[in-house]
């Protein structure tokens, strides 16, 4: 479970830096995706209808797929000190849906 904060909301993304030992370590890419993206995640944003692929920014430590997060934030009306839960249902594929 990771708990936002106003600049997950305003930027959108999720800190995963503390979670990263969750995802195999060949899942982070160079910071910037010109240089080389990781192995690619599935993930199942809970409300949405179609999976995405992405892989983890090796320098914020956030899924690059920015508007994808933004777009389950929105829908789920998440605020600041709401949370993220991140459930594996793979090596790869991963279920994210908000926290109760």
């Amino acid at each position: 479970m990771i708990q936002l904060t106003q600049g997950n909301l305003n930027n959108h993304h999720i800190y995963l830096r503390r979670h990263l030992d969750f995802f195999p370590a060949d899942t982070i890419g160079a910071p910037n995706a010109h240089h080389g993206e990781g192995t690619l995640l599935t993930l199942h944003f809970e409300g949405h209808s179609e999976p995405v692929q992405t892989d983890i920014a090796g320098d914020k430590k956030i899924f690059r797929c920015r508007e994808d997060v933004g777009r389950f934030f929105a829908k789920h009306r998440l605020a600041e000190g709401d949370s993220v839960v991140i459930e594996r249902l793979s090596t790869y594929e991963y279920h994210v849906v908000p926290g109760h």
